[in-house]
């Protein structure tokens, strides 16, 4: 299942990025678009004073509907982050964590361009919009099974914005709809899969596959040439000098990115 494979990282960045809205955490409305099963949403509901999480999914919503039973300043919806189904600056915050993979590719990003355009609508003047998301570099260097299913990373790194400077896609994104970008944070220690990312068989399992939709876009005969590549480095001990090479590189590169915004600020420094 998702959740036993991943984790929310990069929680006391959100925190730290809605400060700048200038008003204290337990005064904020947070919007958690493409919450899935809620594992962000209830990582913040305890420090934020509400919390609304949005999924297209209602699988994953009656997860989150469960997970964030012990929190009653939290509500759900279901829907999508192209068109949000709130009025106006209705949130302080809004935050997307590894979501925006799932949208359709084309060549202009015109789906991620209106995740941004609704973000910017719902959220209020002086408001922050994060964006969690991985680049296609990071895509191609810091998980070590992509190499098992090169086509199939391929394919989801298609989806992903590339390796951006200061004058990058995204932040042109923010600029067209009144959004500033006020830092960029690659946070090389975390793993998106926690304690189970190193291990060597874990791929060999569904449960562990389920964890990332990577695994989705292989064909079966990518997936079966990849698993049978994996058991042959296990028998022969190679996974041992393969996955210190590929830490090597994730160590070096970052699983994801952070990249917040703020709604009609003056341009600020970015941080790498």
């Amino acid at each position: 299942m998702y959740d036993q494979t991943r984790q929310p990282v990069g929680v006391e960045l959100h925190l730290g990025f809605f400060t700048n809205t200038g008003r204290p955490l337990q005064e904020l409305t947070i919007l958690d678009a493409g919450c899935g099963t809620g594992s962000y949403a209830r990582a913040l509901a305890p420090h934020v004073g509400r919390l609304v999480g949005l999924d297209l999914n209602s699988g994953m919503l009656a997860v989150a509907e469960k997970k964030l039973a012990p929190y009653p300043n939290t509500e759900l919806h279901q829907g999508s982050i192209t068109e949000l189904p709130f009025p106006d600056e209705h949130a302080d915050g809004v935050m997307l964590n590894q979501v925006i993979h799932h949208l359709p590719p084309d060549d202009g990003f015109a789906a991620l361009r209106s995740v941004f355009a609704e973000a910017a609508r719902v959220t209020r003047p002086g408001g922050v919009f994060v964006l969690h998301t991985s680049t296609k570099e990071q895509m191609a260097q810091s998980y070590w099974w992509a190499q098992l299913i090169p086509k199939a990373a391929e394919r989801l790194a298609e989806r992903l914005p590339a390796r951006f400077a200061a004058d990058g896609v995204l932040e042109a994104m923010g600029r067209e709809v009144g959004l500033t970008c006020g830092g960029v944070v690659v946070p090389v220690s975390e793993v998106l899969q926690g304690e189970d990312y190193l291990d060597p068989s874990g791929p060999l399992s569904k449960n562990y596959r389920d964890g990332d939709s990577t695994w989705a876009l292989a064909t079966e005969e990518e997936l079966q040439n990849g698993l049978s590549r994996l058991r042959g480095m296990i028998e022969d001990t190679s996974i041992d000098s393969f996955l210190a090479r590929a830490e090597r590189t994730r160590k070096t590169y970052g699983q994801c990115l952070f990249v917040w915004f703020r709604k009609g600020d003056r341009a600020v420094d970015i941080e790498h």
